[in-house]
């Protein structure tokens, strides 16, 4: 029994360093309850071996001896060499069949949430949504003519895992609707430096914000917009230089304007602007004035169609 669950721990070990790994990597969101199951998971399997008083090698060779054992000289199996086998493969197949139904249901919900397109509830909240005054100026960054009939407003923040999966699918948009839409970026960052949040939520989100406002200064905010959403690199010095040799961006004119009080007014302007609308988590949409509760594109796609 004691092999038998030392096993299994080793497979969620291996199970939750995967997950960990795809958190760290920024393609699966931070989950903090996922983390503390996942170190739960990892920490079994010592305490399962120092309980078994056994090292790594002599788990190994009772593991061996336990699954291919010999039948002893005068014949068959031994009555203890069958109900070890029998006991070690029962807690293996019941941990396999637990974990196969987990799985089944945590899909079977994902499709089911996938598959959540209500076109009358849809409509229906977005028509109850009040109509909010939204400016937009000659600074704000706008794909899009300004007389479209569709104009959607999107508050972001570049170290926003839901964010960057938004901003990769907003292509879809313009590709579907093309000079009917214009998209607005606005800066809401999570991050007590530049938005009045009792939690840092995003520690380097302002200076992010800072960056991207600077780069706008000189005509590159949609090329700074894309390579932040889509790099997993870090260090936000490293983006800014593989920009500056793709694009042309002035590094000497950026480090003078990213610490310029006229970018930091900007994003005070649009972090007060979405306290105002009562935006409280990124990616919020609004779509000509009125709040959008989802980010599915389909969803979003639909409304369009409506507004035109």
């Amino acid at each position: 029994a004691m092999l038998g669950a030392t096993v299994l721990a080793l497979i969620g070990a291996v199970a939750s360093v995967v997950l960990a790994a795809a958190m760290i990597l920024g393609l699966a969101p931070f989950c903090p309850f996922c983390v503390a199951v996942q170190f739960l998971n990892l920490s079994l399997v010592p305490v399962l071996l120092r309980e078994g008083r056994r090292s790594p090698r002599q788990f190994l060779s009772d593991l061996k001896t336990s699954l291919f054992r010999r039948a002893p000289a005068g014949g068959s199996d031994s009555t203890e060499a069958r109900w070890r086998r029998l006991g070690f493969f029962s807690a293996a197949l019941v941990g396999m069949v637990l974990y196969q139904w987990v799985f089944i249901e945590f899909e079977r919900f994902a499709g089911s949430a996938q598959s959540d397109f209500d076109p009358q509830r849809l409509l229906s909240e977005y028509r109850t949504s009040p109509l909010q005054e939204i400016p937009v100026d000659a600074d704000d960054p706008v794909i899009g003519p300004s007389a479209a009939p569709a104009r959607l407003v999107v508050f972001s923040d570049f170290q926003c895992i839901a964010c960057r999966r938004f901003a990769q699918q907003m292509g879809t948009l313009q590709d579907r609707f093309g000079d009917r839409i214009q998209i607005v970026f606005k800066h809401f960052p999570l991050s007590s430096k530049c938005n009045n949040l009792e939690r840092d939520l995003h520690p380097d989100a302002c200076e992010w914000a800072w960056a991207a406002d600077a780069a706008r200064r000189q005509g590159k905010f949609w090329p700074v917009h894309d390579a932040f959403f889509a790099s997993e690199e870090k260090d936000l010095r490293s983006i800014l230089n593989a920009l500056a040799a793709q694009s042309g961006l002035d590094l000497v004119r950026f480090d003078k304007d990213v610490s310029a009080d006229a970018t930091r007014a900007k994003i005070r302007l649009d972090v007060d602007l979405g306290n105002h609308l009562g935006v409280d988590g990124t990616p919020s949409v609004f779509l000509n004035g009125h709040r959008i509760r989802t980010t599915r594109m389909r969803s979003i796609a639909f409304l369009i169609e409506h507004e035109l």
